[in-house]
């Protein structure tokens, strides 16, 4: 249905186009993801499929300015979804059944672009931790595959090799939880219970600003973040049927530096972040990582990505006003190593073997992610796994009933 009101729209300017010089442009994906849970999970079901259809229809309509709308439409058999064009900021608890993506107006002069509308943000240098990447709230329906979201903001950027870029976040937009009952909302100990959200109203406006250069073949970064967290806290409230735990956001400053540089045919990257919080833990959390792809390994034309990254922190002020141990979303990869590969048989990538995890150091959890895609033009299909270890107070051994395997389809057009 969205991609027939797309195609109406670009149609209307298509006809248009001998008086505007009009450039219409659609394309989008199509993905479906089908899963088997290996354990039962009591209140849930074993099987899991889901369809995701994102049309995106972009309009140019002179050399200086460029409409970009983009959908989101999604079915699946848990019943995630809920509802139709959920409103700006989208403050919803599940995901929209037939949603809006982006939907942003951009301007563009000699140095300077201007932005403005529901855009995603994403100002990480390194791979899946990152200190600066505050601004866009996450969609963790399903933990492991989780999203960033678009939210309504007005950016600017000035530059380009050497640039400065101001975000400007009218209106408060929090995290989307695992829905109530789902697979991936924590068991919490008896008498306890998920309460209704606690989050700052919509009308609190959030900053981001960041500068990067070149220099030395380097390529630096450094940035500010005033606004809410994106991963919630908790806050108990008693009652006679026990005790209620209520997500809420905090303020903080985050400032954050960046790296990154070839190295002998390696891609070295760092990011570290300080984060100031106001009742909570203030911390620096950073971040390096090396990246390459060799040639030629163990046949002629193969070839073999790795990437492996290790995250920590330092604590300066340990703070939990209301008591609740809880898992901080930004940090559950602390003391941890991440590693990231893919083997291709030859230089067309029709066939890989990928594997993906990490390992805490210190709570001894871990994430193992075995897969085989086959990939023919724009169409890829992924059959793998996800695998969990660890006791059950760690984060992801918390998750042990999840273990599974799926499917994956994924279409560019």
């Amino acid at each position: 249905m969205l991609r027939t009101i797309l195609l109406l729209v670009a149609s209307i300017f298509a006809l248009a186009s001998g008086a505007l010089a009009l450039e219409t442009r659609f394309n989008g994906t199509l993905e479906t993801f089908g899963t088997a849970y290996t354990r039962h999970s009591v209140g849930t079901e074993d099987l899991y499929g889901e369809l995701l259809v994102r049309p995106k229809l972009t309009l140019i309509p002179t050399e200086q300015l460029l409409l970009v709308v983009s959908g989101d439409l999604r079915r699946d058999t848990a019943g995630y979804t809920q509802g139709i064009l959920h409103g700006i900021p989208d403050r919803e608890p599940r995901r929209a059944t037939l949603g809006l993506r982006e939907a942003y107006l951009e301007y563009v002069s000699s140095n300077v672009r201007l932005r403005v509308g529901n855009q995603l943000f994403d100002w990480s240098v390194t791979d899946t931790v990152s200190p600066a990447d505050n601004i866009a709230p996450r969609d963790w329906t399903d933990i492991i595959r989780w999203e960033r979201r678009a939210i309504p903001a007005v950016d600017v950027r000035i530059g380009t090799d050497w640039y400065l870029e101001a975000s400007v976040i009218p209106f408060f937009m929090p995290s989307r939880l695992p829905p109530a009952n789902s697979r991936w909302e924590r068991t919490l100990d008896t008498g306890a219970s998920y309460g209704s959200p606690d989050y700052p109203t919509s009308g609190n406006p959030q900053l981001a600003v960041r500068a990067g250069a070149t220099w030395n073949s380097i390529d630096l970064g450094a940035s500010l973040y005033h606004g809410f967290s994106f991963s919630p806290f908790w806050k108990p409230e008693l009652s006679s049927a026990g005790v209620s735990l209520h997500p809420y956001s905090v303020r903080e400053q985050v400032y954050a530096l960046s790296a990154a540089k070839e190295i002998e045919g390696f891609n070295a990257r760092f990011e570290t972040g300080l984060f100031d919080q106001q009742g909570a833990d203030d911390f620096m959390q950073f971040v390096f990582g090396l990246d390459r792809e060799f040639g030629n390994v163990f046949r002629p034309s193969d070839s073999l990505y790795t990437l492996l990254q290790y995250s920590d922190e330092v604590v300066f002020k340990k703070e939990n006003p209301y008591g609740v141990n809880a898992f901080d979303l930004r940090r559950i990869l602390t003391k941890s190593i991440i590693g990231k590969f893919r083997y291709s048989f030859d230089d067309s990538k029709e066939w890989s073997l990928k594997l993906e995890g990490s390992y805490n150091f210190e709570h001894h959890d871990s994430y193992l992610q075995p897969a085989i895609a086959w990939m023919r033009g724009s169409l890829e299909t992924e059959l793998g796994g996800d695998l969990f270890y660890g006791k059950k107070d760690t984060f992801f051994g918390g998750y042990w009933l999840n273990d599974r395997v799926y499917l994956k389809i994924t279409l560019l057009y």
